[in-house]
């Protein structure tokens, strides 16, 4: 048992490591360099101008605020850079910290759920698979999956038990939730289906719901009350009602998989789901939390390929019911568990050289260079703009977004690829 128990913490470990490859290098390219690049500007410009809004540009001393997401990373950035100075190592740490987070509680919960050996076999996928290798600490996206993953575990354990303080938690992660982003939210219809389906209480069935609700209307109240330069209702009509063409989606989304996921873990997964017969109803929660994402995103997966990191807590929970089941299946064919302990170290082995493939893509220095190049060009105080001005080379400028320019570009951009994917509306 305690040494299931240290083979599961090292592979946790091995995942997060992987995670923290680039931890020192200067911002690069690909989305996990812009994201945390745009959270740490966004911070910088909210500690210069002294301001818990998080500050993305100003248009005649007038402040804009990005709301886009909510505001939890940019808070936390913003007190690490207090803390421990401004740093592209102090972004990242925040988002390893989630990354650590969510992938401990989803092998805890497989250890709850089924036993140890799901947990080791769960905690083997995640340090294998690029898909959480190579993003599980994005932001805001980890910190948005730890609070999914909690909430889901309270609820849970509230039908479980009916105690008061899983109650209290269930709540407590549906605010957290909302700090972080809106995934927490596609749980409360789940909740509610599932709640007329076990007769639930009015907790379940009426006030969660009610609460979810108020926080969606208190939210989108502040959106719309601020002057923010990145949220407006467009972008929620985008969500709901822009198709992409179907051929491209399925070939794009469809190559992100095979690249991020890879055909042994997706097939062990599928072998899992189909032996698995009496699945239990979080997991079922999961993946339809993980296809809601993808559907209503549908239009941003074709480029955001990290939004499929939210599917892959029902991919490891099923490949690791797949793993344990094909091994219990083997019994005690020795020679059958050799070949099959080969395959696995080929598929790790390949796994890694993908990780350090798609790390190595990204690393270069060339955005600290244009980004320290413009700050000695343009004064101090001086609003800047410019086409293609990406997140890792602003965060190096030290210096405000022209917000008039900055929302000029951003419809052109909207239109743009509307043009190019050819997508229509309803």
């Amino acid at each position: 048992m305690k040494t299931i128990v240290y083979l599961t913490v090292f592979f946790i470990l091995i995942a997060v490591a992987w995670n923290a490859f680039d931890f020192l290098d200067p911002f690069g390219r690909g989305l996990r360099n812009s994201s945390a690049a745009f959270f740490g500007y966004v911070a910088k410009q909210s500690i210069e101008h002294g301001t818990l809004l998080p500050l993305i540009a100003l248009e005649d001393d007038h402040p804009h605020y990005y709301l886009r997401h909510m505001p939890l990373i940019p808070w936390l950035t913003y007190l690490g850079f207090l803390i421990l100075g401004t740093s592209e190592w102090c972004v990242r740490l925040t988002g390893l910290v989630f990354c650590a987070g969510w992938m401990s509680l989803l092998v805890w919960m497989a250890s709850r759920w089924w036993s140890t050996r799901h947990a080791l076999a769960v905690s083997i996928i995640l340090a294998a698979v690029p898909l959480s290798a190579f993003y599980g600490s994005i932001i805001p996206d980890s910190a948005s999956l730890l609070a999914v993953l909690l909430n889901l575990w309270c609820y849970y354990r509230f039908l479980e038990t009916n105690h008061r303080k899983y109650w209290a938690g269930l709540i407590a992660t549906l605010i957290l939730g909302s700090l972080c982003y809106w995934h927490v939210f596609y749980l409360v219809p789940l909740y509610f289906l599932h709640g007329l389906k076990e007769r639930a209480g009015r907790k379940i069935l009426l006030w969660y719901p009610l609460l979810a609700f108020s926080i969606l209307v208190f939210w989108f109240a502040i959106v719309n009350l601020s002057r923010s330069a990145e949220t407006d209702l467009g972008l929620v009509r985008m969500v709901l009602f822009v198709i992409p063409p179907p051929f491209l989606w399925l070939a794009t989304v469809g190559g992100h998989v095979l690249k991020l996921v890879t055909i042994p873990i997706l097939a062990l997964s599928l072998y899992g789901l189909i032996v698995n017969r009496a699945p239990r109803y979080p997991l079922i929660m999961l993946g339809l939390y993980g296809l809601m994402h993808a559907i209503l995103f549908r239009i941003h997966l074709l480029t955001h390929d990290h939004f499929l990191l939210h599917l892959l807590p029902f991919i490891a929970l099923t490949a690791g019911c797949g793993a344990i089941h094909l091994l219990d299946a083997l019994g005690n064919r020795k020679i059958l568990k050799v070949l099959l302990a080969g395959c696995c170290v080929a598929v790790l082995a390949f796994c890694a050289q993908t990780n350090i493939t798609l790390y190595g893509r990204m690393k270069t220095d060339k955005y600290e260079r244009q980004g320290r190049a413009i700050k000695k060009k343009v004064p101090e105080g001086t609003l800047i703009y410019r086409r293609g001005l990406l997140p890792q080379v602003l965060f190096y400028t030290d210096r405000t977004l022209d917000a008039k320019k900055f929302i000029e570009n951003q419809n052109m951009q909207w239109k743009k690829a509307i043009e190019l994917y050819g997508i229509r509306f309803f």
